[in-house]
């Protein structure tokens, strides 16, 4: 991992990077996630869909991390455990 690469826990002010993220790697993505309404891209679906994992996350029952570019401040990666 360099300076510029950052591994952490997702927040509610990721929405508009993960709405991003999934916008620009939608073609490369696309053998291995399954058919996405319009809806998956945008920020507010971004809001609700990390508040849920917010919510699992303090139950204890899953995690979910990005990995940013610290410079672009962009999301690289995900990880849901």
């Amino acid at each position: 991992m360099s300076d510029s690469h950052l591994i952490r826990q997702v927040t509610l002010t990721d929405a508009a990077r993960l709405a991003a993220f999934y916008t620009s790697n939608k073609t490369h993505l696309a053998p291995w996630e399954p058919s996405r309404d319009p809806e998956f891209y945008t920020e507010s679906f971004w809001q609700q869909r990390i508040s849920d994992w917010l919510e699992k996350i303090a139950q204890g029952n899953a995690d979910h991390y990005l990995t940013l570019d610290t410079a672009a401040a962009k999301v690289l990666a995900t990880c849901s455990i």
